[in-house]
């Protein structure tokens, strides 16, 4: 078969996606860690992951934590 005749390459999203993401957790406006963590873990087992992390129970501990903001695969944020 001559080139030109084949057909175009079919995009796949599920090649392209990655299983684990790097997200950094930021403390009052820092950026404190990161953490690997799988591509499709939930927001409150990701919870459970940061509290347990020893560097932001450094931060944390003995304070009130006011907000937690978290954006799906971006970004953690912790307010204090």
């Amino acid at each position: 078969m001559s080139v030109h005749k084949q057909s175009w390459p079919v995009y796949d999203n599920n090649i392209s996606k990655e299983d684990k993401l790097i997200i950094p957790i930021q403390i009052n406006g820092k950026i404190r860690e990161e953490l690997l963590v799988s591509a499709d873990i939930s927001e409150d087992d990701l919870k459970k992951l940061v509290y347990i992390n020893p560097k932001v129970k450094n931060y944390t501990s003995d304070k009130p934590i006011k907000k937690f903001i978290y954006i799906p695969g971006k970004i953690i944020s912790i307010v204090i």
